[in-house]
């Protein structure tokens, strides 16, 4: 499915860019533009902000769990969730 993000604040370059759609099909990002093809499905930011998703390098823990204290493959999801909830999208352990 074809989707325009609109209405965000992007993060490009050290600088915001304002006024540009991102156009994606099928999750991945096809191009950054003004125009925006009719047959798109719109998601309106509102203003909010778009960056790339950060690297976490130095993991402490999750909500609930600290890995150095429940070594766990529960604790490993929490971390997870919660790196994705705070913008980190991959994770170094």
């Amino acid at each position: 499915m074809k989707k325009a993000i609109i209405n965000g604040r992007i993060y490009s370059d050290r600088k915001f860019v304002d006024g540009y759609a991102i156009l994606t099909e099928d999750g991945i990002i096809t191009a950054i533009q003004k125009e925006i093809p009719a047959d798109t499905y719109i998601i309106d930011l509102k203003g909010k902000h778009i960056a790339p998703g950060f690297i976490d390098i130095q993991i402490n823990g999750g909500e609930k769990f600290y890995f150095s204290q429940t070594p766990t493959e529960e604790a490993l999801h929490d971390i997870s969730d919660a790196s994705l909830k705070y913008g980190a999208t991959h994770t170094l352990p």
